[in-house]
């Protein structure tokens, strides 16, 4: 029987016997299958259009390239207590830790190549790609509130969140911040990505010839500026410092920079799309189209990232 308290909302929403399934993976399901969506109306909308077979492969790569590149850079982070001594081999791979920005990674290398061998325009996709990502992020970050991960520092002022129950991840990481008053941070972050998808949704309406790459600049400079502010209030340690400053925060300038450099190239009236006669039917008809290859995507990301084996935190 587990009685654990539920500090925000239930950390297993499903138990039988040795099989666990976390809520945390549920939400990040919830939001791979609205950015999957989103894009396909925005594809449709702009009267993008792709072969199926090739968006199904597509698609297919992102639920398991996604969660790879995240697990991958989780374990790269990790490979100091590895290499202490302090857990074992196999211990040490049957984390189920997902780093954000190693997902981010395997992302854009996964249509980087797509679109090689399609001979799709990659800022096409990419544009289609960045549309529901805030969405998905902000249940990201409810799920990282959930499970008790990406957790701020002590903090006793107004709107701070504490943290009773053992099998999340912050008590079972830092015993010594059980009920402690801490930042909460997953929640700044969860607001400003619903902040940056309402701007979306402004810039694809209300812009009646499609600027190729547009959203994808605007996402790397808001979500790059967010991201490293929020670092200063991140609790988790111990932090990976370079300059005084950790390495998401590193990783952040490179999204702003890098989204400012693209933006500049944008100036070429080369990279403005043709002006379409969309309309919001033919964005609902792309979705409809490739509404059960998306259903058979999130059911494989929904299912890697909310699998335990036996306890919290273990395959």
């Amino acid at each position: 029987m587990h009685q654990h308290s539920n500090d925000f909302g239930p950390i297993a929403i499903y138990r039988y016997k040795y099989l666990i399934i976390t809520t945390f993976g549920l939400l990040v399901g919830l939001g791979f299958f609205l950015a999957s969506i989103h894009a396909w109306f925005y594809l449709g909308f702009r009267t993008f259009h792709y072969p199926p077979n090739q968006i199904f492969i597509l698609i297919l790569r992102m639920s398991v390239f996604i969660p790879l590149g995240a697990y991958l850079m989780s374990r790269a982070l990790d490979m100091k207590g590895l290499f202490n001594r302090e857990v074992s081999l196999s211990t040490f791979f049957r984390v189920p830790g997902f780093a954000l920005w190693g997902g981010f990674l395997s992302g854009f290398l996964t249509i980087m190549f797509s679109a090689y061998q399609f001979s799709w325009n990659p800022l096409v996709i990419l544009d289609a790609g960045v549309f529901g990502l805030p969405l998905a992020q902000m249940f990201g970050r409810i799920g990282c509130l959930n499970y008790g991960c990406c957790h701020g520092k002590p903090f006793n002022g107004k709107g701070s969140i504490r943290y009773y129950n053992p099998e999340t991840k912050i008590i079972r990481t830092y015993r010594h911040l059980k009920g402690v008053a801490l930042y909460p941070t997953q929640l700044y972050s969860a607001l400003v990505n619903l902040s940056i998808y309402l701007i979306f949704l402004i810039i694809v309406v209300q812009t009646p010839i499609a600027v190729n790459g547009l959203l994808t600049v605007v996402y790397l400079v808001l979500y790059g500026l967010k991201r490293f502010i929020v670092e200063f209030f991140r609790g988790e340690f111990p932090r990976t410092n370079i300059l005084s400053l950790s390495l998401w925060q590193w990783f952040s300038i490179i999204f702003a920079v890098g989204g400012i450099v693209l933006g500049y190239s944008l100036l070429d009236p080369f990279m403005v799309a043709p002006t379409h006669s969309s309309t919001i039917l033919d964005g609902l008809m792309k979705v409809k189209l490739f509404f059960p290859m998306t259903i058979i995507a999130t059911v494989i990301i929904t299912f890697i990232y909310s699998l335990h084996w036996k306890q919290i935190g273990t395959w």
